[in-house]
């Protein structure tokens, strides 16, 4: 039976992710409502309303989806298992890492950003922060999975990997 030695939770919740597609709703909003309630053309070639309704739709899946995305990790006696939502899934066997480690990272230098990277220095798996587990695979790969918890994880990767 598999014990469960860690588990996280994050989310993306970072204001400056949502404030884009709040402020397009707004603007969208907006114009539906000078176009329908105060009878005024919104710019100078306006469409009609109905296409700026239809338009709302991205920001509203856009918030939606940052909203709901999780990532949520856990490692047992004998895997870590990545959990990233529509985004992916990924199983890790301990037998299958040559090295591991909670380090400091840059996301936008090392990766290139947040989210679901692939990039030449591997990929990541992160919502937040730069603090990660860099796990070095024996196969080549790297893969970091940012994590929040810092204090709880290092222990824990110190005894699975001395």
């Amino acid at each position: 039976m598999e014990k469960v030695l860690f588990e996280e939770e994050q989310r993306m919740r970072q204001w400056w992710i949502m404030a884009i597609p709040i402020l397009l709703i707004g603007v969208f909003a907006y114009g539906i409502f000078q176009q329908e309630v105060m009878d005024i053309p919104f710019g100078n070639q306006p469409a009609p309303s109905w296409l700026i309704v239809l338009f709302m739709f991205i920001p509203i899946g856009l918030l939606w989806f940052f909203w709901s995305l999780k990532l949520t990790t856990k490692i047992t006696n004998e895997m870590i298992i990545i959990d990233f939502g529509i985004l992916g899934k990924k199983q890790i066997k301990l037998s299958d890492i040559k090295t591991a480690a909670v380090v400091t990272y840059s996301p936008l230098k090392d990766y290139g950003g947040w989210g679901l990277r692939v990039g030449t220095n591997g990929t990541a798996y992160n919502v937040a922060g730069k603090i990660g587990l860099q796990i070095d695979l024996k196969k080549g790969k790297r893969i970091m999975i940012g994590t929040q918890s810092e204090e709880i994880l290092k222990p824990i990767i110190k005894r699975l990997f001395p």
